[in-house]
């Protein structure tokens, strides 16, 4: 289901309307795309992204098994970072490893849009991987999209980093938290206090207290405050 909410929002935003957005299956039919594995599967060479995306997607929810090694052509072939994660849910929902390391790889690649990376590494909770963990800390400290850093964040207060290493200290989640900090958005500096407090990030204690003396939302100060209470214990 929560591939399904992903690829709805992505692929059929340009259709919406006052009503419910249409179906993959309905979405595809009016791209006169049949509701078959042959035309799917041929679909998934169209010049359209969005159908291509769509037809993988298709052809997992109708458990199309057969379909994998066309699959696999197609993701190989992918330019387009939105379908090339949309066709890594498709291998996923079939079973496919091939979808879990093509998120991997489209979460730690400076080249790809920072939302999309983030959307990679939100389907991997809860087990991100240190270097996709770090791939979201640049995010954090040098993007521009604020709407990527809060997802960013949020998706790195979803990890559990108990059992890696010790990452609270690493310099590059060091800078990601104290940059988050002094964002101008108040959930931003919000989810970064979180942070720290999960990852112990005891090196942000400087940065942290500054923070508390300038907030002026009281949630985020006291959500800086308990992170700030949490690691100097």
């Amino acid at each position: 289901m929560r591939y399904m909410t992903y690829v709805l929002l992505v692929l059929l935003t340009s259709l919406s309307t006052a009503q419910a957005p249409p179906t993959i299956e309905q979405f595809l039919r009016a791209k006169h795309v049949s509701n078959n594995t042959t035309a799917l599967q041929t679909a998934l060479t169209s010049s359209d992204s969005t159908v291509r995306g769509a037809a993988a997607v298709q052809l997992a929810v109708l458990k199309s098994y057969a379909a994998l090694p066309p699959l696999r052509i197609a993701l190989e072939r992918e330019q387009d970072s939105q379908t090339k994660l949309n066709i890594a849910r498709a291998l996923t929902m079939l079973g496919d490893p091939g979808g879990e390391s093509t998120r991997r790889s489209v979460c730690v690649d400076s080249s790809t849009p920072d939302d999309l990376r983030v959307q990679a590494a939100g389907e991997l909770i809860p087990d991100l991987g240190v270097p996709c963990m770090l791939a979201l800390s640049h995010v954090v400290a040098d993007s521009a999209n604020e709407p990527a850093i809060y997802a960013a964040l949020r998706t790195l207060t979803q990890e559990r980093p108990e059992g890696a290493v010790d990452l609270g200290s690493n310099p590059n989640l060091v800078r990601a938290f104290t940059t988050a900090l002094k964002s101008n958005i108040m959930v931003v500096r919000g989810e970064a206090a979180k942070a720290i407090t999960l990852y112990k990030a005891h090196a942000t204690v400087p940065e942290l207290k500054i923070a508390i003396k300038k907030e002026n939302d009281p949630d985020a100060r006291e959500a800086m405050r308990l992170a700030l209470t949490a690691i100097m214990r």
